[in-house]
This record gives C-alpha cells, structure tokens and sequence, in this order.
C-alpha cells in the first residue's frame, strides 16, 4: 500500500486533538527523532540493544516469526481490502498467503530447516482457513487496512501502522491490531499510542471527511482490539482517558530523551540476553563472546559498560550513607551526603483528576507531563486543603540523591 507522508503537518499538543497555539517561525534545526512503539519497547527493554539495532544499525538474525506473521498480515490485508465488495473466496485469501511466503525461501525466513517452514506453512494454511470461516459471511468492507502514517509531536516524528481501522458511525474509530504468537495476556500500551497518534493525524481526519463525509474534528478513537489469529480471539481496551494517555506519553518522552542525549546502558536479564542478537558486541558478555577490534567501538562499549556500573554503585552508596548520621560522611579525599526527597505515586486516578478539576488545576498538572501532579503536593500556591486532599490520594516513597566532591587537600 502506498505510504505518502504528510507534508507541513502541523505540531499538536500532548493531551488532545487541537493543533498547539502557532509558533514564531524558528531556524530549521535537526530533523525530530522518528520513533515508534516498537523503538520505545526496545529502549525499554535494554537501551544499548537500541543502540546496536538503531544507532549502530548492526544487523539482525532473520526470524521465523516475523516471516509467518508478515505472511499472515499479507493475506490479511488482501482480505480486508476496502474495495472488496463482498469476501473474496477462501481460494484467494490461501493464494495470497502463499505468494507471500513463497518470497523467501526458508533460509532466508530464518528457519533452520525447510520441514519446519513447512510446519508452519500448513498452520498459516490452517490459521487463515478457521478466520474465513469465522467472518466471510459478515464481511464488511473497513475504512482503511495497514495504514501507515508519521505525526510530528513533542519533538518526535511518530510513525503507526494499524492494521485494520473501523469506521462505527459520526466519526468514531475503532482500531484492530492482529496477533500470530502466543495468546498471552497482553497490555495496552501499544493501543495507547495508535489512540494518541491516530487523533493528532491531520491525514486521518481528511480520509475520514473524505470517505465518510463527516467532519474532520470529529475523529475519535471509541475502541482498540488485539485480535489473535491462532486462537480467533479478540481482546478489547476502551477508550483510553487523558490521564493514562499522559502516564503513558511520559514513558515515550524519557525513552526519545535517553536517546537523544546517547544514553545506552546495558540492562542484562536471563530471557533478553539469552535471545540477543547483539550478544558478541556486548560488553556485559564480553568474556564469553568475541571482543570487538582495538579502537574507538571498544572505547565506547567500556563507556557504556562503566555508566551501567555506576548506577549499580549508587545503589550501594545510598545504601552505605543511610546508616551513617545524618546521611553524610567524610572518607579520604570525598565529602558525602545524602539528599532524601518524596516521591509521590496516584493510584486512584479518577479521584486525583476530579481534585485536580475542583481546584483548577488540571491543565498544570498534564501540560506537558503528568509527573507534575507530584509537584502540586508542596506547591504552596495551591490551597492548604487541596494539598493535604492530594497528600491522601498518594502513596509516598523516598528517592535519593548523592552529592559528592572531591574535597581540598
């Protein structure tokens, strides 16, 4: 399908569909980072595995799963096409699976051998067959199928691609993301940027005027679903509210800030080490995989290795200052203290909206992030009983600071 970025889109704001108040035009800068959730997952996962993948652009070992599950989305998309009157036959919809298997051969799939590539052709055959049956009689032609769409927002250049868009009635959107692995328990933060993205999307709304003859405003996002193929089961998330939407785009904002300014530690653990691509560039596996040449790539993998370090020190070193009076201590050429602040954590979080809103405050606390709902807990311009309203709603913990330098001798 074609995939024509939109030109000159305009800026949007963090929580909602209008477009930011306008800017003074700026100097052309760097281009924004282009992201998206697989980026963030992978950031989130370990950051110097994002380094390896997106930064270093090292490569990465062909997978069987991502060849089956292309395939299945292939057929798919070809099933769902919104120019199809009626269902295609079942006949068409095998075909079209299997020109896209047929591809590749099974090396190139990823697959060790060709009779497990033929295993799971037979399923996809199989999987495809029991979805036909499932819904060819209720066939209905969808408002778009992999839409594919890049949104300037916050900095970012957020691309989606949504698998297949449903449009229910006035404007209202459901988007539907399909699943080929294991049917486990899934969370819905990967809907929570297709929600977000997809209302901020000037392109999307001119599509939808377009087809539907409804106005472009009235673009909203009523319901997600993941749908597993295997299992012919859907699982469905409502509507997600500003305040999950915000909690979310915070996670987004840290992960593009970390790597803006290069941050990559290593973040080891048993299940993502173990299925690694990058193993032999780690530097956490670097006595068991080959180490990389001499020079300015083994100088940044130490850099790297030692940032991951230092936070393992911290650990100690608050541990360490706790016990001494007063958090502080004298040792050798250093001068120690511990500085403990609060950190605040909402789990009612339609309780703190409806406070917030009763003492006018909202937009300060989810504008641009909604860490600053923690804030307003000392902010002495609020009122004394909002303050010790939003103290009751929260659940306190300690974080820690360390300042240390070197002292003169």
């Amino acid at each position: 399908m074609s995939r024509k970025k939109t030109e000159s889109a305009p800026q949007q704001d963090l929580f909602g569909g209008a477009p930011a108040r306008p800017e003074k035009p700026v100097a052309s800068g760097p281009a924004p980072l282009a992201f998206s959730f697989s980026k963030l997952s992978m950031y989130e996962e370990c950051p110097l595995k994002y380094k390896f993948r997106y930064v270093d652009k090292l490569p990465e070992k062909p997978k069987p799963y991502f060849a089956f599950g292309n395939s299945v989305h292939a057929a798919l998309e070809f099933f769902h096409d919104p120019s199809h009157e009626a269902a295609p036959p079942l006949e068409k919809l095998l075909s079209a699976f299997k020109e896209e298997w047929d591809a590749k051969d099974w090396r190139e799939k990823g697959y060790s051998d060709p009779f497990r590539s033929d295993s799971d052709y037979q399923s996809g055959l199989k999987m495809l067959t029991g979805y036909y049956r499932k819904h060819h009689a209720s066939f209905a032609p969808p408002f778009l199928v992999e839409y594919s769409t890049d949104v300037p927002v916050d900095g970012l250049l957020v691309r989606i691609i949504a698998d297949k868009i449903e449009h229910t009635g006035g404007g209202e959107l459901v988007l539907i993301d399909y699943k080929t692995g294991k049917d486990v328990k899934r969370s819905p933060d990967q809907l929570h940027m297709y929600q977000k993205i997809c209302e901020l999307d000037p392109k999307l709304r001119e599509k939808l005027a377009e087809r539907y003859g409804v106005p472009a405003a009235s673009l909203r996002v009523r319901e997600l679903r993941f749908y597993h193929v295997p299992s012919l089961k859907e699982y469905t998330f409502a509507r997600a509210d500003d305040f999950e939407i915000g909690l979310f785009w915070e996670r987004v904002l840290r992960a593009a800030e970390g790597v803006k300014e290069g941050r990559f530690p290593p973040r080891p653990g048993d299940f993502q080490c173990r299925f690694c691509d990058f193993r032999s560039s780690c530097p956490v596996h670097a006595e068991t995989s080959p180490r990389a040449s001499q020079g300015l790539e083994e100088l940044a993998a130490e850099y790297e290795a030692a940032r991951g370090k230092a936070e393992a020190l911290k650990i100690k070193l608050v541990a360490a200052l706790k016990a001494m009076p007063g958090g502080a201590a004298e040792t050798g050429s250093f001068s120690l203290k511990l500085k403990k602040g609060p950190r605040w954590s909402f789990r009612d979080r339609e309780a703190v909206r409806a406070l917030l809103r009763e003492h006018g405050c909202y937009d300060r606390a989810c504008a641009p992030l909604l860490s600053r709902v923690a804030e307003l807990v000392d902010d002495e311009s609020l009122s004394a009983e909002a303050r010790r309203a939003l103290r009751e709603l929260a659940e306190p913990s300690e974080t820690f600071e360390i300042e240390l330098k070197r002292r003169r001798e």
